[in-house]
């Protein structure tokens, strides 16, 4: 009798425009977010792809902050961020 009602109840909830039961609406909802995450996942790997590719075949990867002035001549009168070394 249960199985019946919550058939009979799926289909009249389908003939409304409604998601059978709850619990496939959340499904589907899991779904689709599932589906979003792997796309953007998949769109950052590509553009990290594409980095990669227009560095020099030799380059070397750093994370290291860049120091414009650390190798400029100590006699120019240019204050230095990092000290009086």
């Amino acid at each position: 009798d249960e199985k019946e009602e919550i058939l009979e109840s799926a289909i009249q909830r389908l003939e409304r425009g409604e998601p059978p039961t709850d619990d496939c609406e959340r499904e589907w909802e899991r779904i689709e977010k599932n589906k979003e995450r792997r796309t953007k996942e998949e769109d950052a790997r590509r553009q990290r792809k594409q980095l990669e590719m227009q560095l020099p075949l030799m380059g070397v990867k750093t994370h290291a902050i860049p120091r414009p002035n650390s190798y400029m001549r100590p006699d120019l009168d240019i204050p230095r961020p990092y000290g009086q070394h």
